[in-house]
């Protein structure tokens, strides 16, 4: 009888049991699912471009090695650009430089070709043959991330690296102050009357050029100038090179052996230069020439070397 009872009193705690089980399915089923999409995860900052010189936004432009010309960027020089490219989130530098030519008036004559890739944080351009009328150098250096959300490039367009123009708090070409125009390297120097006030195109005489006929008590100053296209003539745009010379190597020769003045018809080459370290040059009278002939300069013929 007993065990009837205890039987009954089982069969209520298995029925209490599962139906608290059941429960608990239901009520763990009820909180299982999923939520809506967020919008798409951003990084903290898009690129920057920060000058080395000044932790502030711009680039910084430098000769690497030795300049060719004091003032004046020249064919063969190497020039650089260095920047930091900061980006908070971790993305890789992905920065591109374009450089331009442009003539005195501003205007784009073209992208050069001939250019180094990025390396690190530094862009290097080997200056090669500028087109005809290219009077200074700028770039379109275009800050950027190789990856990342947002991705929105920092433009800077600097129209004269010399001047840093559009290069708001980088440090522009040294030596250079936007002068132009881009020098060629290749030399040509005259020999012209100073009162002729020879300059680029001006027409002034040349006497080096063996036509005109140079006299006594005749004063002559050196030039020297970019000759772009290497015809010898001082042209309209080409840049005077004069006072980037060392003086001390300038030395007026005195040629050939001026047998015309000699009375025995024989002449003898000069015993010294006309004069050295000296921009110009006056033709003395035969007692003041340096020649070592009694006929003084007289004969011969003049020469400048720099």
């Amino acid at each position: 009888m007993e065990t009837k009872m205890n039987n009954k009193k089982r069969r209520p705690l298995k029925k209490i049991a599962l139906a608290i089980a059941l429960a608990g399915y239901a009520y763990g089923a009820a909180f299982a699912g999923t939520t809506g999409t967020s919008a798409t995860i951003k990084g903290l900052d898009a690129s920057t471009l920060v000058a080395p010189s000044s932790g502030l936004l711009g680039v910084d432009f430098s000769f690497v090695g030795t300049q060719k010309t004091s003032g004046f960027i020249t064919v063969g020089d190497k020039i650089q650009v260095a920047y930091h490219h900061g980006d908070t989130d971790g993305d890789a530098d992905a920065t591109a430089v374009v450089w331009h030519w442009y003539n005195a008036g501003g205007t784009s004559l073209g992208t050069v070709t001939d250019s180094a890739p990025v390396e690190g944080e530094t862009y290097t351009f080997n200056v090669t043959a500028p087109p005809v009328g290219a009077h200074h150098l700028g770039a379109v250096i275009t800050g950027n991330s190789a990856t990342g959300d947002p991705r929105t490039p920092i433009v800077l367009t600097i129209a004269d690296i010399g001047q840093g123009v559009g290069n708001p708090n980088g440090e522009p070409l040294p030596d250079v102050g936007g002068g132009g125009p881009i020098i060629s390297g290749t030399q040509a120097g005259g020999i012209f009357l100073t009162s002729s006030s020879a300059t680029a195109g001006s027409g002034a005489t040349n006497y080096g050029a063996g036509v005109a006929v140079p006299k006594i008590g005749d004063v002559f100053e050196l030039k020297v100038w970019d000759d772009a296209n290497s015809n010898g003539i001082w042209d309209t745009g080409e840049a005077d090179l004069t006072s980037t010379l060392t003086v001390a190597n300038v030395t007026w020769n005195l040629g050939g052996m001026a047998a015309t003045a000699d009375s025995a018809g024989t002449g003898a080459a000069a015993a010294a230069p006309a004069a050295t370290s000296v921009l110009t040059y006056t033709i003395p009278v035969n007692g003041s020439s340096h020649s070592g002939q009694t006929w003084g300069d007289q004969g011969y013929t003049l020469r400048v070397s720099w």
